[in-house]
C-alpha cells in the first residue's frame, strides 16, 4: 500500500523521525495553571427551600407507591375471583360429563343384562 493512502502511517513515521524544526513537547511545568483540572467541587450553597421541595416529592412519591399498591391488590383480587369462578365452571363441566359418561355405562350395562337374559 503507498504511504499516501494511509495517513496514520504517515503520522507515525514522522513522530518516530525526530525533527530539529519542531520544538519539543510542553512539559507539566510549562502549562499554564487554569488548565489544570480543579479540586475543588463548586457545590451549591445550602437552601433550605430545596429541602422543602425534597420532602414534598418524596411525599409524592409515597402516596403514588400507596395508590399503585391499591391498586395491584384490586387486581389480584378480581384475578383471585376469576380464578375461583373459572375453577367452578370446570368442576361443573367435569361433573356432568362424568355423570353423563356413568349414566351412559349404565345404559350400555342393562343393555347387556338384556342380552343375556334373553339367551
Amino acid at each position: 500500500m503507498p504511504e499516501s493512502e494511509n495517513p496514520k502511517m504517515e503520522q507515525e513515521e514522522e513522530e518516530k523521525q525526530p525533527n530539529s524544526s519542531s520544538p519539543p513537547p510542553p512539559t507539566s511545568a510549562d502549562d499554564p495553571p487554569s488548565e489544570q483540572p480543579s479540586t475543588q467541587t463548586n457545590a451549591p450553597p445550602f437552601d433550605p427551600s430545596r429541602m422543602i421541595g425534597i420532602i414534598k416529592r418524596k411525599a409524592l412519591i409515597k402516596e403514588l407507591a400507596a395508590v399503585y399498591h391499591a391498586q395491584c391488590l384490586s387486581y389480584c383480587q378480581e384475578l383471585l375471583e376469576l380464578q375461583k369462578k373459572w375453577e367452578e365452571d370446570e368442576i361443573s363441566e367435569a361433573q356432568d360429563l362424568y355423570f353423563s359418561w356413568t349414566k351412559v355405562e349404565e345404559k350400555d350395562m342393562v343393555d347387556e343384562a338384556r342380552a343375556l337374559g334373553e339367551e
